[in-house]
Parts: C-alpha cells; structure tokens; sequence
C-alpha cells in the first residue's frame, strides 16, 4: 500500500477501526484495472486489517450496485 515502516507500525498499533470505500464505479474500464482497483485493492487492506492489535471494526463498503451516470 506504499506505507513506510514507520508508518504501518504505528497503524498496527493504534488502528481501531478500518473503513474502506476506495474503489472505481467506471464500469466501462479495462477489466484488468477494475480487478485490481476493486478486488486486489480491499484484499490488500484487509490483510492489513488482519494485523492491527486493536482492531474492533473493519467496515467495507462495495460499488457493486452503483449507476452513477443514471438520472
């Protein structure tokens, strides 16, 4: 996540609560791009998450069901 060490060991130790809700809603992107945006990129953080000492919530929220170019 390009975190330095310094940084990611303070995370780990103090987090308490995650929310995730990076991801792209352009359905016409290369699938390729969408993959790692909206798939790879929340395994990464919840990897991360995993980690964390006091972690009490990990909070997702998905775009699976966005039409943000719909009136």
């Amino acid at each position: 996540m390009g975190l330095d060490e310094n940084l990611k060991n303070e995370l780990i130790e103090n987090v308490n609560v995650i929310i995730h809700c990076a991801a792209t809603a352009d359905f016409n992107a290369r699938l390729d791009d969408a993959v790692k945006i909206n798939v790879r990129g929340p395994m990464e953080v919840l990897a991360f998450a995993k980690q964390m000492k006091r972690l009490e919530n990990f909070v997702y929220a998905s775009t699976c069901y966005v039409n943000s170019d719909k009136k």
